[in-house]
């Protein structure tokens, strides 16, 4: 199965990377002003809508490599996300699509969907024409527990594996009433180099484990005086027998126009319809890229 045309139609392009020089940066922050820095950038990833903070959305695009010898392949993760706190209740809806990428032509090839639409995760398996559904919400109450947005991320992370759920862990950072940064690649220690340009400030804040086998490094850019992630790139090293395995992911904000694309309460992408013929399975399946 091909992409779908609501994914194609967006007509996107990414924000441009513009490095702070090579990747062996002499870092000169400290692991605290790190954490402030990312603090301070999370909310930019998160779009308003209606001009109104506490209902905002964002929309991720994650590219990934794997490389084991001389054997390469790739695929795409598209994430969109909703969250009205108003004070009605809190409202989550998402959407994660994961696709196969031809390295040669670019054709992406849809695997998995997974959707939210505010009380149920639903979980597709393209090739097996399978869906799961589990609810993460009772009746829609004023003042949402914390268990709320607690359930829904365990469910939602639950069929994916992979790259992507780094792109889940993020959006756990990101999102909720206060972004807040966190460890996550298996490291307790943030590096960052300011290149303390007045004309140009940029940033690169990272952690790494201290074997190397794995990281994160942010990239930013300090814009009418309010630092922004331009893009956030990730790798890991493992072994498979003797054959090294490279897996390095870029994750960007999708953008049409110029802007960032954003998105209402109620969107059809939040929601799923069973197709003609398929089967309902008990438990989440993941999906093997």
């Amino acid at each position: 199965m091909r992409l779908p045309l609501s994914i194609l139609g967006f007509l996107t392009t990414t924000v441009a990377l513009v490095q702070v020089g090579a990747a062996q940066t002499v870092p000169n922050m400290t692991d605290f002003e790190c954490r402030n820095a990312l603090n301070e950038a999370f909310p930019g990833l998160r779009h308003a809508s209606d001009n109104r903070l506490d209902v905002y959305s964002m929309v991720l695009k994650m590219e990934t490599t794997e490389s084991i010898g001389t054997r390469s392949k790739a695929y795409t993760t598209y994430l969109s996300y909703y969250d009205d706190l108003s004070t009605r209740g809190e409202i989550v809806q998402a959407e994660m699509l994961n696709c196969s990428k031809n390295i040669t032509t670019g054709q992406e090839t849809l695997l998995q969907r997974i959707a939210a639409d505010g009380k149920r995760v639903w979980a597709f398996d393209v090739a097996r024409n399978e869906y799961s559904v589990q609810y993460y919400s009772g009746e829609q109450e004023a003042n949402r527990s914390q268990r709320y947005r607690d359930d829904f991320f365990n469910l939602f992370r639950t069929p994916v594996q992979g790259q992507p759920l780094d792109l889940v862990t993020l959006m756990n950072q990101v999102t909720g009433a206060v972004p807040r940064v966190r460890d996550w690649v298996g490291a307790t220690t943030y590096k960052g180099f300011d290149n303390n340009d007045p004309l140009a400030p940029r940033r690169q804040i990272w952690q790494e484990t201290p074997n190397g086998e794995r990281s994160v490094r942010y990239y930013l850019m300090r814009q009418d005086g309010v630092w922004q992630i331009e893009t956030i790139d990730l790798t890991r090293t493992t072994f498979i027998g003797s054959e090294r395995r490279d897996i390095n992911s870029t994750i960007s904000v999708m953008f049409t126009n110029g802007l960032p694309v954003l998105m209402s309460r109620n969107e059809p992408r939040f929601f799923f319809t069973p197709p003609a013929r398929s089967k309902v399975i008990a438990s989440p399946r993941t999906v093997t890229f």
